[in-house]
């Protein structure tokens, strides 16, 4: 078998139904041989279509996060060795694998790029629009001003990176890096902008290709991101408990896409309680 272009890592601890609809979308509608590992912290949860399943043990929040991170690549890299390396969080759907080749083919044309990720940043001033004090106020329509001009000091969260999706080129250096993270104790710091700050001090700012289609995440681009082809809403339909298309809206506006039985329990489900059974859904 030939080197993969690419192995997708699903993490994966209690959205269950969205990582196995996640996965059939890779396996039934991207190109060519993109092995799919499974890193999941859920002891329920029984495998679908991925290559490889890595259970994990439940941990804390960031922690955990981080361990079914690194489980994940560590077995896409010892079982497929793949050139890059696509992690998405298992309720993190792209439709279309056109944006992950648009990053990998940029990756392999920029000089020492390592990775390409969006930040994880906040746009405060959309607090301020609404504000009932004319100083915030004042301050929103300052910032349009500004972020015309490319000064974007209205956006919190600017030194992060979103561990949420991104796309990493396979070698040495990034497996060393991303395995000797320390584990962060949950409270203590944003675990997207502790990977930033370590990140950028191994390899550099110009390792770090930014997504600029999902700027700002928060809160324009969180739940969907139409120029990456991106959908993490946390309820399966519309009007749970949020206004808004949820996952099954995704499949029926995506008619074209190859439909696993995941995909077909979903659209056929008349009781979607049970849909991601003790996930949060805000």
């Amino acid at each position: 078998m030939s080197t993969p272009a690419a192995a997708v890592c699903i993490t994966t601890h209690n959205r269950v139904d969205c990582a196995r609809i996640n996965i059939e979308i890779i396996k039934l509608n991207y190109p060519g041989f993109w092995p799919v590992v499974h890193a999941c912290s859920n002891a329920e949860y029984t495998p679908g279509m991925e290559d490889a399943l890595v259970r994990c043990e439940p941990r804390p929040l960031s922690s955990g996060a981080l361990n079914l991170l690194q489980q994940s690549v560590r077995e896409a890299h010892a079982r497929f060795a793949p050139e890059f390396f696509v992690h998405l969080e298992g309720d993190t759907w792209i439709t279309d694998p056109a944006p992950i080749l648009k990053y990998m083919d940029l990756l392999r044309r920029t000089p020492g790029a390592v990775l390409a990720a969006s930040a994880w940043d906040t746009d405060q001033s959309e607090d301020w629009r609404t504000s009932p004090k004319l100083r915030r106020r004042l301050k929103y329509r300052l910032s349009r001003l500004t972020r015309w001009l490319g000064w974007h000091w209205h956006l919190r969260h600017r030194d992060t990176l979103a561990t949420q999706f991104f796309v990493a080129r396979n070698t040495p250096e990034f497996r060393e890096f991303l395995a000797t993270l320390p584990v962060p104790k949950d409270g203590d710091c944003l675990l997207e902008h502790d990977i930033y700050q370590r990140f950028v001090a191994r390899f550099g700012r110009g390792a770090l290709l930014p997504m600029p289609e999902r700027a700002p995440v928060h809160p324009l681009y969180r739940d969907v991101c139409p120029a990456l082809h991106l959908y993490s809403q946390h309820w399966p339909a519309r009007g749970l408990p949020v206004d808004g298309d949820g996952k099954r809206e995704v499949l029926l506006a995506h008619p074209a896409l190859r439909r696993g039985p995941a995909m077909e329990r979903l659209l056929a489900g008349q009781d979607l309680d049970a849909y991601n059974p003790g996930a949060r859904r805000t």
